[in-house]
């Protein structure tokens, strides 16, 4: 009902205390003391419910007071009088309360004794007798109010009666409910004499199949309790009348005994259970059997039922007509049954389970229960034997589907069918058309979808239903026991008419004055009714009736009866919803219709019972689900507990009544499209829902009610065979997996379930962890045996999607939705399902590999990229965002994903990879609404259930996390009702507490919907919810609080990604490293791979795993570097020999020498064995290090021994020379003389030497023979800048190595050792003449790569010769090393290296180029030799 919201939410916001419309005079007792009397009050809730209302006689109008406990009110009845009777007619009842009397109405006296407390009943009249007293004044005096639904209003009551006498009837009744018994083996109720002048009427009772309306009792299985509904008249006085309910207990033939199978539990329970010993099994030699008398009426039940036999046990039963044997099921109807009535049935599970029923429904109902029973079994084979009388106490059963507002497929209504047959649920009311407030996606506001002939476009084109499909839905019905029933609702919610046809009405209302318009519903109507083959072939039609909002009630009252005969006289019954109180009037309307009540101030329960309707129950209070609105789901506890279909919470009937046909709940779709609810997301409220009335509804309230054990039933069943709308998968594992793809093994499920795939247009290929799959976009997918599965679900998958990826690639689909990557070409990941699109905010890196974990429930759907790189969750309050997660396919049909990928498991279980440290924890808050909303519905992790506080700004909610925790986010899913203003605290002692934000007075401005509170990471134990100020009327309440930290929650594991995809596409040869390195990787990839599949790894594991696979490669880089080191071992030294301090794979190397007094850790050989002594034996020892990785190697090498004269070691050598970098001349120690900035050249960088190699006079040769560096303490060195091919040596076979260097000599050194390449810049120095021929190329290309730049007088000065100092500077420059992070000298003779100079040297020092000379100097100013400036470059290309 589109315009229901009109009422019920105003309902809401003013909580019950809306006064009902009044009549016309309505005539009250004359003997009524308080009539018309003046009356007081502690004030009222509403100026126009006054305390006068409730002695005005009018029972339609009420006093209400506010929502306190101490309120009162008082009647002053003018005069002192005699009195012993009050009459209150509750509208909302006291929990307790007195009744007192006064003379003054200042000194008050209770009518009961000692100060007595009184207890309501409940709605409707109560009766207050005491012993007769004199009094002007009488009072009620309220102690306790008594909770609605879990909601705290004032009290209320529509009228308020005193009377002088006591009245007779409650005594009567009394007698006779102490004179009325049944004993065993009764026939019939006897009614006892009663006082002369009075009347006893039996008129009901609720249970008729053990008492019918006769009193005749047909004696149950066991002892049933049952309600008589009594009736005591005057019979002076046909107006003096009391109806009041007794509890009868009629025995039964047998007594179930605890020997006995116990009654197995199923949804609605059995009526009636003996049980029996032993175990009833179906086996493959089982079979159907049909009663032969009976293979036309029941041959259809029996092929249903054997498909659902087979969907559920896997045999495959045989139909066959006779007599039974042991282990059949035997189907007959037998009409001394009729006492059951058509839905009735008994089931005797024996040697054989037989299911005999008056009629076919009641067989086919037997059926289910068969199913439900087997399936409680692990095998579903096996039934405890017993016997079961079972029968409904309401016959009317029903679910309303509002498919207007929101349109469902004709395969979720036949589904439905099912599901509401597995439940024993009769009736199914399609509302085919209303109105909505925010356009549908068409642009239009209203819908109709049936398809109509005579109306042609009437029809919504976004979703309609055609008449065959109608038609056999309904057949559908028939034969599942289900009274489906269409809606066509006017004169209201009719816009989609009006848009038809402008001239039928207004807006959303029909103008029933005319003449035109009632000819075209009728027209409407009789298109659907008339002919030979008729669309409605049901015998209800529903024909609206609610929410006119048209002035002329009389022509609405009209409209009814017009429409109610109508449809009656086309021999089916009208059904219509109640509003005879808002449209009271003196136009006659018949009565031959079924109301459905569901507003008491619209139209009452009572009212319509009177005037001769049976009634349904429909209250909106609490069987309307209007998702996303205001109630999602129902309040289950409270229905279970309190409810039965009798009960308007504003008026009970008694039990047993006969105008009172059983209850209906009901789906409306109001903002269902613009808030995103999909058909799952309704059959998720849906489904819990039918079970609870299913059981209230057929079985009444049990003695032994268990509402935690109905939810665990509950939970049970589910769907029924062949029914899978929740889109639940069983596993045959304990990891919850559902599918696991690792494509090792081709398309077979790793799960253990059986879910192998098949293929198309898809290829193997090398994915992120051996074997993966590629798509190749359109139609290319993997097909999977399952369809879908339902809320509760977990996805991970890696992807490594290609650069030409197409828009809204598909990952995975079914018919209930997609998955899709690049979403609108956006790169960017995100669902469709129905008619909604949802995206995620991360776009997915193309030609790279990321893990993909999705969860999703039904609050909404959450993403972890790569752990935690990336993580969000759609649910904000703003739309509902869930997603039933396709399995159909992996790919899709027609646009499919193009990359690779792998790894495809799904789990069905929602992991929560949030790390809610509140989930499940102890929580405990300030008075709660009702026993219902309790503070622990506010941790379990569930949607449909909350926390719901008082009606106070000061209520409050904790949650204990059990011991001190780090923590920096609070999140609260929000219900209705939200906080404005509120706090969020935390403690460690639940006594001192701190806020968790400082800004705002620590006041937080709440938005309702999902709000997260972040916050700087603090620890505490108790975290609370402080209410400040609400946003509506009622208290706060939150579906969930969670609370949450970083460091708890999934990692992000992009780094271990990367690094593990880095080392695979190394594709490293296992022969080239040693067993143990080669199994340490192996290992680490093992473990890394173990860790980002793990789909809840934290930060610190995955730090762990990380560290770990890091140091593991980097040992293979160490080993590497150990095959790249010229020494090995019993190599035989005669000369300083290199010692490389940095690896060719940036790997640190440290050295030390087991005998340093002859070759220290730098290779400087300091001394040799004399000539004569043994060659020395001594150890280096190589410490590689690269990250965490550490390795040492130790070479054994000999020091070969003096052959000759005396050998002495340079004063400089290896140690003492470090990478190169030239300086200009420094003559006064702070660079050159035309130096402007003291550091050099004109630009600041120093003027480079030069370098030989080029043929020519004075200069090397090929020569590779050198007379004079034999014995030579850089002899090894030269020796390898000659392999290297940067220096040859000089004509004659000299290399001069102690000559000092000049600058174009050194250059030509640097720049051949470095292979610059290019012609270089122009040479425009002023004596660029004197630069020779084999040293320009050189020089040019230095000057380009900024190595050279000249004087500031713009010379080059090609044979100067080069400081230490200036060589340290010129290497530092090459080699690119910043001087930001120098550290201080330390060389004793820092005071003279010039200043310019000392962050070179510092910083060559530093990169472990140079060490300087022996006892710690440098000696800036010496002049670099041959041999030093090669030994330099060589430790500069060793560190680069």
């Amino acid at each position: 009902m589109n315009n229901k919201k009109a009422f019920v939410m105003l309902f809401l916001v003013i909580a019950f205390m809306i006064g009902i419309v009044k009549s016309d005079k309505v005539v009250a007792s004359s003997n009524n003391l308080a009539l018309g009397q003046p009356t007081f009050a502690s004030g009222n809730e509403v100026d126009w419910l006054v305390p006068e209302n409730a002695v005005d006689g009018d029972p339609k109008t009420r006093w209400s007071s506010a929502a306190e406990d101490d309120q009162w009110f008082y009647v002053d009845l003018g005069e002192i009088k005699q009195v012993s009777r009050v009459v209150i007619n509750w509208q909302t009842p006291a929990n307790t309360y007195k009744i007192l009397v006064s003379s003054d109405h200042e000194n008050w006296s209770n009518v009961t004794v000692d100060d007595g407390i009184l207890t309501a009943k409940g709605p409707g009249n109560e009766a207050i007798e005491f012993e007769q007293k004199e009094a002007r004044y009488v009072k009620f005096q309220g102690v306790e109010r008594r909770p609605v639904e879990g909601v705290l209003y004032g009290y209320s009551f529509f009228e308020f009666e005193v009377y002088e006498e006591r009245d007779v009837l409650p005594e009567i009744m009394q007698e006779v409910k102490e004179a009325i018994s049944i004993e065993k083996d009764q026939e019939n109720v006897v009614l006892p004499s009663i006082r002369e002048g009075y009347k006893l009427t039996l008129l009901g009772t609720d249970s008729l199949p053990v008492i019918d309306k006769e009193g005749n009792i047909h004696t149950p299985m066991v002892d049933v309790n049952v309600h008589l509904l009594l009736q005591i008249e005057s019979e002076s006085d046909p107006e003096h009348k009391l109806t009041d309910n007794l509890l009868v207990t009629v025995p039964g033939e047998h007594t179930q005994s605890g020997h006995l199978n116990a009654e197995p539990r199923v949804i609605p329970s059995l009526r009636e259970w003996l049980g029996r010993t032993g175990d009833f099994v179906l086996t493959e030699a089982s079979r159907i059997v049909v009663n032969p008398a009976d293979q036309a009426t029941l041959q259809q039940a029996a092929e249903t039922t054997k498909q659902d036999l087979k969907d559920l046990t896997k045999l495959n039963l045989e139909i066959e007509y006779g007599a039974p044997r042991s282990g059949d099921i035997y189907l007959s109807i037998d009409t001394a049954l009729s006492n059951l009535g058509v839905e009735g049935y008994i089931l005797d599970i024996d040697e054989y389970a037989s299911i005999t029923s008056t009629d076919i429904t009641g067989v086919f109902y037997g059926t289910r229960t068969i199913l439900q029973i087997l399936s409680h079994d692990a095998e579903h084979i096996r039934m405890p034997m017993g016997i079961t009388r079972d029968y409904p106490k309401y016959e009317n059963r029903g679910f309303m589907l509002d498919v207007a507002r929101k349109f469902y497929t004709i395969d979720f209504l036949q589904d439905y069918v099912k599901l509401m047959s597995y439940y024993k649920m009769n009736r199914f009311q399609i509302h085919l058309n209303d109105d909505v407030g925010t356009p549908f996606a068409n642009g239009k506001k209203a819908a109709f979808r049936l398809e109509s002939e005579r109306y042609p476009g009437l029809a919504s084109q976004d979703g309609f239903y055609t008449k065959d499909e109608l038609r056999e839905l309904q057949r559908l019905g028939m034969a599942y026991g289900v009274n489906v029933v269409p809606e066509i609702d006017t004169p209201g919610h009719s816009g989609v008419f009006i848009d038809y046809d402008p001239s039928l009405g207004e807006g959303k209302q029909l103008d029933i004055t005319r003449p035109e318009t009632i000819a075209f519903v009728k027209g409407l109507f009789d298109e659907y009714i008339d002919g030979d083959n008729p669309t409605f072939i049901g015998p209800d039609v529903h024909i609206g009736m609610d929410e006119y909002f048209g002035s002329d009630k009389e022509a609405f009252r009209q409209y009814m009866d017009t429409l109610i005969n109508h449809i009656n006289g086309k021999g089916k019954h009208a059904r219509v919803w109640g509003g005879l109180s808002q449209y009271d009037g003196n136009t006659p309307i018949s009565n031959e219709a079924t109301m459905d009540i569901w507003y008491e101030p619209y139209g009452s329960a009572k009212q319509a019972a009177e005037l001769g309707y049976d009634i349904i129950n429909v209250n909106t209070n609490l069987l309307y689900i209007v998702p996303q609105l205001y109630r999602n789901y129902l309040n289950y506890d409270y229905i279970y507990n309190k409810w039965e279909p009798i009960d308007w919470i504003e008026n009970v009937l008694p039990y047993g009544h006969p105008k009172v046909k059983g209850g209906m709940f009901a789906l409306w779709n109001d903002i269902s499209v613009e808030k995103g609810v999909s058909m799952a997301d309704s059959h998720r409220r849906i489904l819990p829902s039918m079970q609870v009335l299913s059981e209230k509804m057929w079985s009444g309230t049990r003695s032994d009610n268990n509402f935690q054990l109905f939810l665990s039933e509950s939970a049970q069943f589910g769907d029924p065979p062949n029914v899978n709308l929740a889109h639940k998968v069983d596993v045959k594992n304990q990891d919850n997996k559902v599918i696991e793809y690792s494509f090792e093994n081709g398309f077979s499920d790793a799960s253990g379930n059986g879910y192998d795939a098949t293929d198309h247009n898809v290829e193997l290929k090398e994915g992120i962890f051996g074997e993966g799959v590629k798509l190749n976009g359109g139609a290319s997918y993997i097909q999977t045996p399952l369809r879908s599965l339902g809320f509760g679900w977990t996805l991970s998958m890696w992807i490594k999607p290609d650069v030409d990826n197409p828009s809204d690639a598909v990952l995975l689909e079914s018919p209930d939705g997609q998955l899709k990557s690049n979403m609108g070409n956006s790169g960017k990941i995100g669902f469709t399902k129905e008619n909604y699109t949802s995206v995620f905010d991360y776009k997915i890196p193309t030609d790279k590999w990321t893990h993909i974990v999705l969860t999703g429930d039904d609050a909404g759907t959450s993403i972890f990229i790569n752990g935690g790189e990336y993580s969000a969750t759609l649910k904000d309050g703003s739309k509902l965002e869930t997603f039933v997660l396709p399995m159909e396919k992996i790919g899709s049909s027609t646009n499919a994903f193009k990359g690779v990928i792998d790894q495809v498991l799904v789990l069905n279980t929602k992991l929560d990879l949030h790390g809610n440290l509140a989930l499940n924890k102890l929580a405990e808050s300030s008075n709660p609404e009702s026993a219902s909303y309790t503070p622990d519905k506010a941790v379990d992790g569930k949607a449909d259930t909350r926390w719901s506080s008082e009606w106070t700004d000061e209520a409050w909610f904790l949650v204990d996390l059990g011991e001190s925790m780090e923590m920096d986010k609070v999140a609260i899913t929000w219900q209705t009702a939200y906080g404005t203003k509120y706090k969020i605290l935390v403690s460690e002692d639940k006594e001192n507490w701190t806020n968790v934000t400082t800004t705002n007075n620590g006041i937080i401005d709440g938005k309702g919907g999902y709000e997260v509170i972040n916050f700087n990471n603090t620890k505490a134990r108790y975290v609370k919810f402080e209410g400040v100020e609400r946003a509506t009327i009622f208290g706060y309440s939150f579906e969930e609080f969670g609370v949450f930290s970083d460091k708890n929650k999934s990692g992000d594991k992009r780094a271990l990604i990367d690094l593990i995809t880095g080392i695979h596409d190394e594709k490293l040869k296992r022969e080239k490293y040693s067993e143990q390195g080669w199994q340490g990787l192996q290992q680490a990839l093992e473990t890394a791979g173990a860790t980002i599949n793990q789909l809840s790894a934290s930060k610190p594991v995955i730090d762990t795993a990380l560290s770990a696979l890091s140091k593991a490669r980097d040992m293979l880089t160490i080993e590497d570097e150990l095959a790249l080191l010229k020494i090995k071992d019993g190599e035989v030294i005669k000369s300083n020999i290199l010692l490389p301090k940095k690896g060719a794979y940036d790997t640190a190397i440290s050295w030390s020498s087991s005998n340093p007094a002859y070759l220290n850790a730098d290779g400087q050989l300091l001394k040799r064995p004399a000539a004569g002594q043994s060659d020395l034996s001594l150890v280096l020892t190589a410490t590689f290090t690269k990250g965490e990785a550490l390795l040492s190697k130790d070479f054994r090498v000999k020091i070969k021994a003096e052959t000759g004269s005396p050998w002495y070691p340079s004063d400089t050598g290896p140690g003492s020379v470090t990478s190169p970098g030239t300086v200009p001349d420094a003559k006064d120690g702070k660079g050159s003389k035309d130096s402007k900035d003291g550091k050099g050249g004109k630009d600041g960088k120093d003027d480079k030497g030069t370098d030989t190699g080029q043929k020519g006079a004075g200069h090397d040769n090929s020569t590779t023979t050198l007379r004079d560096i034999a014995g030579h303490w850089a002899e090894g060195y030269i020796n390898q800048a000659i392999q290297l091919g940067f220096v040859k040596g000089y004509n004659g076979g000299v290399f001069r190595p102690d000559k000092p260097i000049s600058r174009e000599e050194f250059v030509a050194m640097l720049v051949r050792a470095l292979k610059l390449e290019g012609e270089g810049s122009p040479l425009s120095f002023k004596d660029a003449k004197d630069i020779q021929s084999w040293a320009r190329p050189a020089i040019a290309q230095a000057l380009q790569a900024g190595l050279v730049s000249g004087y500031e007088d713009q010379t080059f000065r090609p044979k100067a010769q080069i400081s230490r100092s200036e060589m340290a500077a010129i290497i530092v420059r090459a080699m690119g090393i910043s001087l930001s992070d120098v550290k201080e000298l330390t060389f004793k003779d820092t005071a003279q290296i010039p200043q310019w100079a000392q962050p070179y040297v510092a910083a060559a020092y530093q990169a472990g180029v140079i060490q300087g000379r022996s006892e710690h100097i440098f000696a800036p100013e010496k002049l670099a030799t041959r041999a030093e400036a090669i030994v330099m470059i060589l430790r500069m290309l060793s560190v680069k």
